[in-house]
């Protein structure tokens, strides 16, 4: 048995699957995979629909690239109420992938006015890529079936400092 649990740990590795956290054996090993999980500092955003209706969201912005390549690999979980934004220098076709990332994402694709342009779905640890319809300043990612529940989608608005639109209270 110890030989066939081996075995397809070696396999998920030579795949690019990383080491899963249950297959973790030391201590020092699952502290690394915790760290990994905990988020960063968190800002406000806002998503009003063309409804009017107004979300609020707690959101790690990065923008270093190390940040952002790493962005959401590694963790198991992530709050309802919370996402990462890809704060990228210029405007320009963006396109993500999933590799080593375990939380299945939406994500959200945002010219430089802070509009959504369109929405991608994400699913764990995929190679495939999930492009921008067009030139995007910033991309948003939420936990999958956000948009939907919440009803975004083209032409809604983010609202947060990277866009210089932040909502007054």
């Amino acid at each position: 048995m110890t030989n066939i649990l081996a075995f397809i740990i070696a396999l998920l590795l030579v795949c690019g699957g990383g080491m899963p956290a249950w297959a973790m054996g030391s201590a020092k090993e699952k502290a690394a995979v915790a760290a990994e999980e905990k988020p960063g500092p968190t800002e406000k955003l806002v998503i009003k629909t063309k409804s009017g209706k107004r979300h609020d969201f707690n959101v790690e912005a990065v923008s270093e690239p190390s940040a952002m390549m790493k962005g959401l690999m590694y963790r198991t979980t992530m709050p309802a109420d919370h996402g990462m934004l890809f704060m990228f220098a210029s405007e320009g076709p963006r396109s993500f992938w999933m590799k080593n990332t375990f939380i299945p994402l939406d994500i959200i694709f945002i010219d430089a006015d802070g509009v959504i342009v369109n929405i991608g779905y994400g699913k764990p640890q995929s190679l495939d890529t999930v492009p921008s319809d067009g030139d995007v300043l910033h991309v948003l990612e939420l936990n999958a079936g956000t948009a939907k529940k919440l009803g975004f989608g083209p032409g809604d608005i983010i609202y947060h400092g990277a866009f210089g639109n932040e909502l007054e209270e």
